[in-house]
């Protein structure tokens, strides 16, 4: 069974479709696909890439906003008194039209269907393999675990495919699970939450979803429950 060529993850679809478009060029002539053709693919390209590339400069600004915010709340040493400065933002092109994989998966199916497309055609555009994922996203189930690392849950998951996880967390506190999960994508979530008062106890709940493109999907996790001890000093 061949695997289906299209990545799922956002910086995976920014590999295949820079490769896809240096490839698209090359053989444009063979597979008679216009010069238009070729400029909205470039133009798809470098938006998509753009989008991305800012999505996670503004992660790990949130991040750096966040670790700043936390040595005011908690930090012992004198720190500057202003915020980190805002990322600079990769330059967009002509602007397109939504759904751009949705047009370029329909490309790949006439590229597919045309005599003159050659298996070594297809692998150099990392189009040689399934049409379809054979995953059915509405039954996709995380599966979470548990380690403590100084006293800290590091929950521990596997992407099976999927762009990352939500991570809810019931903290014992009477508020529930709430609606404001954690968004991780890169295994595993060491949940940086501050731990109880010193010799404190208390028992923390998790439970996850598998999420595309921010989007929850499939079916709830298994529930871990986790008893949590403040650090004696």
């Amino acid at each position: 069974m061949k695997k289906y060529y299209l990545p799922l993850d956002d910086l995976g679809k920014i590999v295949f479709i820079k490769n896809y478009v240096a490839n698209l060029e090359k053989h444009a002539t063979e597979l008679g696909i216009s010069a238009a053709v070729i400029t909205q693919v470039k133009a798809d390209a470098a938006n998509y890439e753009a989008a991305v590339n800012s999505v996670e400069k503004f992660k790990k600004y949130s991040q750096s906003v966040t670790a700043y915010k936390n040595q005011l709340r908690d930090g012992s040493e004198t720190i500057t008194a202003s915020l980190p400065a805002l990322p600079a933002l990769p330059t967009f092109t002509t602007p397109v039209l939504g759904d751009i994989f949705g047009r370029l998966i329909l490309q790949v199916r006439g590229i597919k269907s045309n005599p003159k497309a050659t298996e070594t055609i297809l692998k150099d555009l990392g189009v040689f393999g399934a049409e379809a994922a054979e995953v059915d996203i509405n039954t996709v189930k995380p599966t979470i675990d548990v380690v403590l690392q100084a006293g800290k849950p590091n929950i521990i998951w596997k992407k099976s495919g999927r762009q990352g996880v939500h991570i809810y967390v019931d903290r014992g506190d009477g508020k529930g699970y709430g609606s404001m999960p954690y968004t991780d994508t890169k295994p595993d979530f060491l949940d940086e939450y501050p731990l109880p008062a010193a010799g404190q106890t208390a028992i923390w709940k998790y439970k996850a979803y598998y999420i595309e493109d921010d989007v929850e999907i499939g079916q709830e996790s298994n529930e871990l429950i986790v008893t949590v001890t403040g650090k004696l000093s």
